[in-house]
């Protein structure tokens, strides 16, 4: 017996629930089908749909549904200030949040960008310098090789005035001036 009780007892709760579920309609046209109240607030109606629990604000219902639960804006307005503190203090938060996000985002993009710039000059710097190196070191051998070459000219060219038994002398520029004949007599001095 118990059990049938039970069971009764849970098919009335349900059907109540069903028959106490109506529509809502919103003054925006939003609409909320088969919704029953759960609780009735200062400010508006807590109601449940299939989709959810939703909150509807007294001002957005039209003024039959404000009247049949009661609303009085003079209770509702520091519920409303609260509300609106609240929803104000969500949206500075959020925008404080997106900041730090912004700011955190282009200390990145620097840090990113100074790396990028490190590299560069660094790229540059070895581009310049890689070439460099072998020239700072052959120029030198280089050089010396071109001196011992000069040397070797001109101590040829020396023996060659010798052997012809001539003197050249030279200008500045290295062009003949005028040739010195000399003997074999002059070459034992």
């Amino acid at each position: 017996m118990k059990k049938w009780a039970t069971t009764l007892v849970i098919f009335v709760a349900f059907s109540a629930s069903r028959a106490l579920a109506e529509d809502f309609k919103t003054v925006t046209g939003k609409e909320y089908k088969n919704a029953s109240v759960s609780r009735v607030e200062a400010d508006g109606i807590v109601i449940s749909t299939k989709g959810g629990i939703s909150k509807v604000y007294f001002t957005e219902l039209p003024k039959d549904v404000e009247e049949r639960f009661h609303y009085n804006p003079a209770k509702a307005a520091p519920v409303q200030r609260g509300r609106e503190q609240i929803t104000l203090e969500a949206k500075q938060d959020a925008w404080r949040q997106a900041d730090e996000r912004r700011r955190l985002q282009d200390t990145r993009v620097a840090a990113a960008d100074f790396d990028f710039s490190i590299t560069n000059l660094v790229i540059a710097i070895l581009v310049i310098v890689i070439p460099l190196v072998p020239m700072i070191a052959i120029v030198p051998v280089v050089l010396a090789q071109r001196r011992r070459e000069q040397r070797a000219l001109l101590f040829k060219q020396a023996l060659a005035c010798f052997r012809s038994r001539e003197i050249r002398v030279l200008d500045s520029s290295g062009k003949l001036e005028r040739t010195i004949a000399f003997s074999e007599a002059d070459r034992k001095l």
